[in-house]
């Protein structure tokens, strides 16, 4: 989740004029980023000692999350329902400069988020099956 996040308030502090918000972002992706790199030095660290079995369960379980949790919107809101108050709230914010992103740029980093993360999961020998979205196909 946190690498999601990290990725989506690096978008949203690119995207706000003003310098209050603009310094809870900058704080907000200094403690994500730490987050990220701390998760995954000990995912690392652990996956070493693993058995196969172990890999299939963990790449399960991130499968599970990002197929059940984050495709139905939890933090693109776009991709449970575009119509949503909470979908049209998110592009009228990025329409103002007020430290989001807009569905479009979201659905960007989404992608490149996941290349990301299975790059670094096969480096530890994780699997993570694809996951299937109305909108967006196979991921």
């Amino acid at each position: 989740e946190d690498g999601l996040e990290l990725a989506l308030y690096k978008a949203y502090l690119a995207n706000i004029q003003d310098p209050i918000g603009r310094q809870i972002l900058e704080k907000s992706v200094l403690s994500k980023q730490r987050n990220v790199d701390f998760g995954w030095l000990y995912l690392t660290s652990q996956a070493r000692t693993w058995e196969d079995e172990k890999r299939i369960t963990v790449g399960q379980a991130i499968h599970s999350y990002l197929q059940e949790i984050e495709l139905n919107g939890y933090h693109c809101a776009w991709l449970s329902d575009k119509t949503s108050d909470a979908a049209i709230a998110a592009e009228i914010t990025a329409d103002f400069n007020l430290g989001a992103a807009n569905a479009m740029q979201e659905e960007q980093i989404l992608r490149q988020y996941l290349k990301e993360l299975r790059g670094k999961l096969a480096d530890i020998h994780i699997p993570l099956a694809d996951l299937r979205h109305p909108t967006l196909g196979t991921l």
